[in-house]
């Protein structure tokens, strides 16, 4: 039995944007029309059903900023919606497939993403079926077994998809297809997105990327990552392509092949990646801009070193310090070699006291001014191994705020902050 198969990013939460490709899938939420990452994983799977003979459609509710009636005008009376769901918009998600069930009762509705883990999905009978694990490889048998009238848990290896492990995770990366964006309206974000690697080894406990992508570090070959970047930039020509690899400088070796495999291919494209600090320096922010790179992400977090060890974030004392001192001087490299440096801090987090907070404000204000500054609340999500946490006060965000303000303005600019 053959049918209509739609790839469908459903509309955002109110006054909000969604994100539902952040925080490693599990979902994040920005301001409503703010920033968003394209559905990097939708377009993977779009590949996935052409490349088995399974054309398929897609419907992006995020980019055209569609409400449920239009969404909806899209689906056929008769189709199979692969429906991406996250855990930061669960809320948003649930409410449309509500909507899809009534008003398309002959559609077979199939969610995927790490936050279709959740039983919430099927118990409610939002969804006919949840796909467990990455959905890249194992989406073709899911819908095939959907039409055959499975219903329920999905798992490639409950459905036989060879090339996964007991995760429900892709052991082989080079053998996905190239991502399908000649179907994905994604010059309404701006950019294109690449992956060169998955998972992240360390064990810090606020991160979700670990639940969705593993504790193991899955990376491609330099020769296929850069195969990529080369058909991005002729095919497509985006103003930028983001890695969204959670540490793409984990293997300082590696980036420097991959580096030297974009100037010998001869590609000019920005790019942007993150890492942690300490996977950064000089000499290889030298090498990666010569290659291309605009713009590096590292997440601070915290300068306070108790709550660094507390988090997981590093192992003592004396390691947070020179955590903290090596990414003040990352982001004094990146100033000086002309590469924009984005440095993320959290507040809420557990454990957090108004010492963390004024630690952390101080290390702000010791950024070059080039530095960009990024204030995010802690957000919590199902599997973290930390409590929900205390929520963000005003008094405290405003306190990083004006450290943000204040940096690399001089030891005037500084006391005019601390005297704020």
């Amino acid at each position: 039995m053959n049918a209509h198969v739609v790839l469908i990013n459903p509309p955002d939460p109110l006054e909000a944007r969604a994100v539902r490709e952040g925080a490693g899938g599990m979902g994040a939420l920005s301001p409503s029309g703010g920033f968003s990452y394209p559905p990097h994983t939708l377009a993977v799977i779009a590949a996935s059903l052409h490349r088995a003979g399974m054309p398929s459609s897609f419907v992006d509710a995020v980019a055209a900023d569609w409400r449920f009636p239009d969404v909806l005008a899209q689906v056929p009376s008769e189709a199979v919606a692969i429906v991406q769901v996250s855990h930061a918009t669960r809320d948003a998600d649930a409410e449309f497939l509500r909507r899809l069930r009534q008003a398309r009762p002959g559609v077979r509705s199939l969610v995927v993403g790490p936050a279709a883990v959740d039983a919430f999905w099927l118990s409610d009978g939002l969804a006919h079926a949840a796909l467990v694990g990455e959905p890249d490889l194992a989406v073709p048998a899911a819908v095939q077994a959907l039409l055959d009238g499975a219903r329920g848990r999905l798992t490639p290896g409950a459905l036989g998809v060879p090339g996964y492990d007991e995760h429900g995770r892709v052991m082989d990366l080079d053998a996905l297809p190239f991502p399908a964006w000649d179907q994905v309206p994604w010059r309404a974000y701006g950019f294109l997105t690449l992956f060169s690697s998955r998972g992240c080894p360390d064990k810090c406990r606020y991160c979700p990327y670990v639940l969705g992508m593993g504790d193991r570090l899955r990376a491609r070959a330099v020769d296929r990552v850069v195969e990529e970047l080369r058909w991005l930039a002729e095919r497509f020509a985006p103003p930028r392509v983001i890695f969204r690899d959670p540490v793409f400088a984990h293997d300082r070796d590696r980036v420097l092949a991959l580096c030297e495999g974009i100037r010998r291919a001869g590609i000019l494209l920005p790019w942007e990646c993150e890492s942690r600090p300490e996977h950064f320096d000089r000499a290889l922010l030298e090498v990666m801009r010569a290659a291309g790179c605009a713009t590096v992400k590292i997440g601070v977090e915290s300068a306070d070193p108790e709550l660094l060890v507390a988090l997981g974030r590093v192992a003592d004392a004396d390691e947070a310090a020179s955590y903290i001192q090596h990414a003040r001087e990352v982001a004094q490299a990146a100033a000086d070699l002309g590469i924009v440096c984005r440095v993320f801090v959290m507040t809420g987090l557990p454990g957090e006291t108004r010492t963390s907070v004024r630690l952390t404000a101080d290390f702000l204000r010791q950024l070059p001014r080039a530095s960009r500054v990024h204030i995010k609340p802690f957000t919590w999500y199902p599997g973290l191994g930390l409590p929900p946490g205390l929520g963000v006060r005003e008094e405290w965000w405003n306190m990083l705020q004006r450290g943000a303000s204040a940096r690399g303005g001089g030891w005037r600019a500084r006391i005019r902050s601390w005297l704020r």
